[in-house]
């Protein structure tokens, strides 16, 4: 069997754009590393930052002075929640860093990621 070289080079080059084509590139995990981050930061926020200013906002004993009237009654959760994300994003909270890095160490994409990176 007589095989020549160009038809060697095109079989290597097929099997190379193959490879390229699954390969993850930079900007897709760059793109995951911080959709995880983002998620990593929502989860402390509703689970732990968001409780705590709920329920100062239920406090028994607040009065009338410094109270936002209706519009702090029907909108006071939204706002508690625009709270919650800010205070994650804006701080460096060890539990954010813990999630993200339990939930990228899962085996999947992002473990792919550091075997073949």
């Amino acid at each position: 069997m007589n095989i020549s070289p160009i038809t060697s080079v095109q079989s290597d080059m097929s099997v190379l754009t193959v490879c390229a084509a699954t390969r993850p590139t930079f900007g897709s995990v760059l793109a995951e590393a911080t959709q995880a981050k983002e998620a990593a930061q929502k989860l402390v926020a509703s689970a732990f930052i968001l409780p705590l200013l709920q329920e100062l906002r239920a406090d028994p004993f607040r009065g009338q002075i410094g109270h936002g009237g209706t519009g702090e009654d029907l909108f006071g959760s939204q706002l508690d929640t625009i709270f919650a994300d800010r205070i994650v994003a804006g701080s460096r909270f060890p539990l954010v860093e813990a999630v993200y890095e339990r939930v990228t160490s899962r085996p999947g994409r992002m473990q792919q990621l550091n075997t073949h990176g």
